[in-house]
Order: C-alpha cells, then structure tokens, then sequence
C-alpha cells in the first residue's frame, strides 16, 4: 500500500491516464500520416513514370518525396 506521501489523488490518476493516451494517439497518427504520405509519393513517382516526364521523377534516392512534402514534414513527437 502507498504512504501518505507517495498516494495520488485521483486527478493525478487522470492526468496520468489521458498523458498516455494522448500519446499513442497522436503516435499512431503519425505512423498513418507517414504512411499515406509514402503511398501518395509513390503513386506520383508512378503516375509520372508511366506520362514518361522524366523531370517530375528524378531518382528515388535522391529524396524526391521529401522535397515535395518538405511542407508537410511532421514535427518529432516531442513538439507536440
């Protein structure tokens, strides 16, 4: 049992609790929006590959995606 000076008061437990919620949403947020920007990129990589503009594709290597969704960037975990 907890002593006096370690117990939590109940609005400590829900903080506690809504801290870890927030975070695996948020995580898994971020997890999703990589995950629909990968795809986005790589239907475009595609889509221009098959009109031949070999302008728009460039090489996957060199970070074609990243700079066109360099706007985009989400933030490390910790800003939020």
């Amino acid at each position: 049992m907890l002593s006096l000076p370690e117990r939590l008061t109940l609005r400590d437990l829900v903080e506690q609790a809504w801290n870890q919620v927030q975070h695996s949403v948020l995580e898994q947020l971020r997890r999703t929006i990589e995950g629909l920007l990968g795809a986005e990129c790589d239907r475009r990589v595609a889509e221009a590959h098959l009109l031949g503009d070999a302008a728009r594709t460039g090489s996957p290597t060199t970070g074609v995606c990243q700079s066109r969704f360099a706007s985009l960037a989400i933030a490390p975990f910790e800003a939020f």
